[in-house]
C-alpha cells in the first residue's frame, strides 16, 4: 500500500472520528428538554416519547404524553373568521359561476382547508338544497327559487354565522342532454303503460326522428379470438416439442447403432468386399429385419444407395450421407469412406475397426451417465416409500404407548 493511500485512509478515518463525537455530543445535549414545540393551528394534536427521572423514585420510566395545537388568541380568532368568509363563497359555488345562477350542486366543506375553522351548514328551503348542498331538481320550477344558506363557523367556543342567498335554476341541459331527458321520460311512461305485459316497447321516435335501438357490444368474439389464439399457441409448442423429442430420439437411435455399422462395414470390408458391395449388403440385411422397427441410420444407408443408383458419385454420395445424419461421428464415417474411394481402400480395415472401438467407448460412457440421470430421477420417489415406510413403523409405535 502506498503512502499517499495511507494518507487518505487516515484523513478519511479521522475525520469520520470527528463528525461522529460532535453528531455524539449534540445528540446528547439534545436529549434534555424543558419544553415542548407545539403543532401550528389545525395541525392538531403532537405525540412524544420521553424517558423520565425523578430522583429516588423514577429512572428513565418511558412515558408519552400529548401536546394540544397552538390555538389563535380572540382577536386572531376574528380576523381568520373574515379571511375564511372572503374565500367561502367561490368554494360553496364549485361549479357555479355566480350565486345569481346556481344550477349544479354547492360545496358545502366542514373544514376549511389548511385552518381549524369548523363550518356547520343548514339552509331555509331543505326540499330545494339539503344540507349537504345537493340541489333536489324535482322540486325545482323553470322560474327558479331563491335559497338562503346559513354556516355556522365555530373555533373552540367562539362562532360566527355566514349568509349567503342564491337563486336555485333547473340544469340548462344540451340538445343532446334535452333529446336523451325526453326520451328517458318516454321510456318511462310506456313502462308504466304496460306493467302488465311480459315485454315493453321501446319508444319509436322523438321529436319527428326515428329513434334506432341497440345493445352495447359483448364482445364475446374477442374471447374466442383470445382462445383461438392460445390452442394455436399450444399446438404450436406441442409440434415444437415433439419434433424436438422426435430429432432427439433419432439422434439418440443413430449414436446407438454406430458401432454395429462401423464394425459390419470394417468385418465385411475385410472380408474382401468392396465399400459399395458390404453397404449394399449391409442393406439388405436390415430390409429382411425392418418389420421390428425403423432403424434412422439405416434409412440414410438407404437414402445413398438410392443417390448412388441416381448417378451421384459414390465418394459424393458417403460425404452427403454423414451431413445428412448431422452427427459428428457419422460425418466422420463419411469422410473416411469418400476419401478411401477416391485413394483407394488401402488401410481402410484399421481405421474402421478402430473408429468401432472408439465409438464403443462412448456408447458406454453414454450408458454411464443415462445411468446416473435415471438414478437421480429415482431420488423422489424413494424418499416418498422412505417417508410412507416410517410412518407405517412409528404410527403404530405411538399409538401403542399408553400414558
Amino acid at each position: 500500500m502506498g503512502r499517499k493511500t495511507k494518507k487518505k485512509m487516515f484523513l478519511v478515518g479521522g475525520l469520520t472520528l470527528v463528525f461522529t463525537v460532535i453528531c455524539l455530543i449534540l445528540e446528547i445535549n439534545s436529549l434534555y428538554v424543558s419544553s415542548v414545540e407545539r403543532n401550528g393551528q389545525g395541525r392538531g394534536e403532537k405525540q412524544e416519547r420521553y424517558k423520565v427521572t425523578v430522583e429516588n423514585v423514577l429512572k428513565k420510566e418511558p412515558m408519552e404524553i400529548e401536546v394540544g395545537e397552538e390555538e389563535y388568541t380572540v382577536s386572531e380568532v376574528r380576523k381568520v373568521f373574515k379571511q375564511t368568509m372572503d374565500k367561502l363563497e367561490r368554494i360553496v359555488l364549485a361549479k357555479n359561476k355566480s350565486a345569481d345562477r346556481v344550477e349544479t350542486d354547492l360545496n358545502f366543506i366542514t373544514k376549511m382547508p389548511d385552518s381549524p375553522i369548523e363550518i356547520v351548514w343548514e339552509t331555509d328551503k331543505n326540499k330545494i338544497i339539503n344540507a349537504q348542498g345537493e340541489i333536489q331538481e324535482k322540486n325545482l320550477s323553470s322560474k327558479g327559487e331563491k335559497v338562503e344558506i346559513r354556516g355556522c363557523l365555530s373555533y373552540g367556543e367562539e362562532e360566527c354565522i355566514y349568509i349567503m342567498n342564491v337563486m336555485v335554476y333547473p340544469k340548462t341541459l344540451s340538445k343532446k342532454e334535452q333529446v336523451l331527458k325526453e326520451i328517458q321520460n318516454k321510456v318511462h311512461s310506456l313502462d308504466r303503460k304496460s306493467k302488465n305485459d311480459k315485454k315493453m316497447l321501446l319508444p319509436e321516435e322523438v321529436r319527428g326522428e326515428k329513434i334506432i335501438w341497440q345493445k352495447e357490444m359483448e364482445y364475446k368474439f374477442l374471447y374466442i379470438l383470445l382462445l383461438g389464439g392460445v390452442c394455436i399457441a399450444a399446438i404450436y409448442t406441442r409440434e415444437k416439442e415433439e419434433k424436438k423429442k422426435e430429432e432427439m430420439k433419432r439422434k439418440e437411435q443413430m449414436n446407438v447403432d454406430y458401432p454395429e455399422i462401423v464394425s459390419q462395414l470394417a468385418l465385411l470390408i475385410g472380408a474382401g468386399m468392396t465399400i459399395k458391395n458390404a453397404w449394399q449388403k449391409m442393406i439388405f440385411q436390415y430390409e429382411k429385419r425392418k418389420k421390428q422397427g425403423i432403424r434412422f441410420a439405416y434409412e440414410e444407408m438407404c437414402c445413398t444407395m438410392r443417390e448412388m443408383k441416381g448417378g451421384v458419385t459414390e465418394a459424393e454420395s458417403y460425404e452427403r450421407f454423414g451431413k445428412r445424419c448431422g452427427n459428428s461421428f457419422y460425418m466422420k464415417l463419411g469422410t473416411i469412406l469418400s476419401q478411401n474411394v477416391r485413394k483407394g481402400s488401402k488401410g481402410l480395415t484399421e481405421l474402421l475397426e478402430k473408429e468401432a472401438k472408439e465409438a464403443l467407448e462412448t456408447r458406454k460412457q453414454r450408458a454411464k451417465q443415462y445411468g446416473e440421470i435415471a438414478g437421480t430421477k429415482l431420488l423422489l420417489p424413494m424418499s416418498m416409500m422412505l417417508v410412507v415406510v416410517l410412518i407405517i413403523v412409528i404410527v403404530p409405535a405411538f399409538l401403542s404407548i399408553s400414558i
